[in-house]
Formats: structure tokens, C-alpha cells, sequence
């Protein structure tokens, strides 16, 4: 016998196959809709955040050209020939030297042709002078009037005048070493071409201090025939001069 349902059940179960059809067809359609989307869509534009770059300043065009920056280093200035004292001067087989005292500095030896200070170079010598050359052109340095010590001088006296009137009195120096004071009588008051004068004081004979040393070693070393470099003081300034005599 053929069994029949219920309309209303049948209902039911047909309008519930219709709704999850309708659910999967929806389903479907958005799912391809949002592949096509992806698909079709322009690609956006990567616009990277806006950074603030430190103004540099461009180098100038020598520094540009120079990879160590040498252009921007100062040059130390050449040294200025004014304010040079002249403490003494001499004749040799190497074209002599002098003894130069910057401002403010202390006296040292500088031979014909070497740099005084940075930029001067001794080009010249003279009996009462020495010629300075640097970027400013060339300076004349003279002795000062009260400190002429020279090997250029005049003929010497003759020895045996000079040294008869010589005495050698031990005494101190503005230091506080020992040293011989030059005492001449008579009418000699200068020994000569050493340019040593009566009051001066003897420190050092040929590097020897003249703590050790008597008035026949000074007498020998003006009479030597080769240079002998004598080291002394005059009112209170420490100089340097260099003898040589012929023996009679």
C-alpha cells in the first residue's frame, strides 16, 4: 500500500534543500568573484616614507679635487727675519756660521746655508753682518753695538803683547758655575780677533769648563793655530766665539 507524507513535512524538507543550495551557490559565486578581483586588480604603488636628509655643504673646488682634505690644514706661517739678534759670527772651509738669537728664543749655531727657523735660511756672512733670506725676501741682520764678537776682526795684536797683559781672575757666573773673568791691563782691551774683551768671563774652552782649566790653557787656545771654540758670558748673556792664530 503506497504511503504518502504529510504535506507540510514535505514542504519543509524541500524548502531546506533549497535554502543550503542557494547557500553554496552564493558561496561559490563570491569566492570566484574575489579570485577574479585579485586577478584583475592593479598592483599599488610602494611610496616609501619621506626621509629628512642633513644638508651637507659642497667642498670647495680644491678640496673637492684633494681626497685627504690637505688643503684644509693650516700651514705653519714662515718665521719673520725681524727680532733676530746676532751674537756672533765665523769664517771657515764651510763657508762659516753664526750664532742667531730669535724673539724670545734661545741663541744656537746655524751654518751658512742652514734654516734659522722655519722658512730663513742663512745665505750670507759678513764680518759685522748676516743676510737672512725667507718668502719676504732678504734681511739684513747687524751685531748690536755692545755685543760684537767676530772672527772677521782686524789683524790681531801681536801675541806676545796680548798675552803679557792678560790675567784670568776665577769668579762666578750669572748661573752660578765657576768661571775665569778676563782682566787686561795696559792698553789692550780686546784679545785680538777673538773678539774677547777685558770682563768677560771664560765658561767653557773647546767644551772644557773652565772650572778645570787655568790661564795656560787659555793662552794655548789663542795661540792654536786650528779653531778653538771659546764659550763665555758678557754682562750676564751667554755667547760663543772661535780663535785661531798662527805661533810666531
Amino acid at each position: 500500500m503506497k504511503r504518502f507524507e504529510p504535506l507540510a513535512e514535505r514542504v519543509r524538507r524541500d524548502g531546506l534543500a533549497v535554502a543550503l543550495d542557494s547557500f553554496w551557490i552564493v558561496s561559490l559565486s563570491a569566492a570566484g568573484a574575489m579570485m577574479v578581483w585579485t586577478a584583475l586588480a592593479p598592483v599599488p604603488i610602494f611610496r616609501p616614507s619621506r626621509t629628512v636628509m642633513a644638508s651637507v655643504t659642497a667642498p670647495s673646488a680644491p678640496l673637492a679635487d684633494d681626497p685627504f682634505n690637505r688643503g684644509a690644514m693650516p700651514m705653519a706661517p714662515a718665521a719673520n727675519a725681524s727680532g733676530f739678534t746676532l751674537q756672533a759670527v765665523r769664517a771657515g772651509a764651510d763657508g762659516g756660521s753664526a750664532i742667531l738669537a730669535p724673539p724670545g728664543g734661545a741663541q744656537r749655531l746655524v751654518l751658512l746655508g742652514e734654516e734659522a727657523a722655519p722658512g730663513l735660511r742663512l745665505v750670507s756672512i759678513a764680518p759685522d753682518h748676516v743676510i737672512l733670506e725667507g718668502p719676504s725676501g732678504r734681511v739684513t741682520i747687524a751685531f748690536p753695538q755692545a755685543s760684537i764678537v767676530t772672527a772677521f776682526s782686524a789683524p790681531p795684536e801681536p801675541p806676545a803683547l796680548t798675552i803679557a797683559g792678560l790675567s784670568l781672575l776665577p769668579t762666578e757666573t750669572s748661573g752660578g758655575s765657576q768661571g775665569l773673568r778676563i782682566v787686561l791691563s795696559g792698553r789692550t782691551s780686546q784679545l785680538g780677533g777673538t773678539g774677547l774683551r777685558d770682563g768677560d768671563i771664560i765658561t767653557q774652552i773647546d767644551r772644557k769648563s773652565a772650572s778645570s782649566l787655568e790661564q795656560a790653557d787659555f793662552e794655548r787656545a789663542l795661540m792654536a793655530a786650528s779653531p778653538v771654540e771659546i764659550r763665555f758670558e758678557r754682562a750676564g748673556q751667554a755667547m760663543i766665539t772661535h780663535t785661531s792664530r798662527s805661533r810666531p
